[in-house]
């Protein structure tokens, strides 16, 4: 007689391997993207330095030249989105489903 463990063990082995190396490769995944999106924002402030300037000296506060920075930023990752986001409104449900 085997217990129940020891009957799933084999096939439970990979995934207890596989999962913590799944999660890894997540986590490296965020940083690349979290990196590529500071690159970017940072590449656009450097191009407006001479308007974020403009604008400080005539007055405008921290928050709102962080506001118009972050505006921009949301505005490059909602951009990159809509093209993705159109073509999953576009999918055939009986194809997609099949495809598994």
């Amino acid at each position: 007689m085997k217990s129940f463990e020891e009957l799933l063990d084999p096939q439970v082995r990979p995934w207890r391997v596989g999962a913590p190396l799944f999660g890894l490769f997540g986590m490296i995944v965020v940083v690349v993207a979290a990196i590529g999106l500071f690159s970017v924002v940072s590449y656009l402030v450097t191009q407006r330095t001479h308007e974020l300037g403009v604008r400080i000296a005539l007055g405008a506060q921290r928050g709102q030249v962080v506001r118009l920075v972050m505006r921009g930023a949301l505005r490059t990752a909602v951009v990159a989105s809509v093209w993705p986001a159109w073509r999953a409104t576009r999918l055939d449900p009986l194809l997609a489903l099949r495809a598994d």
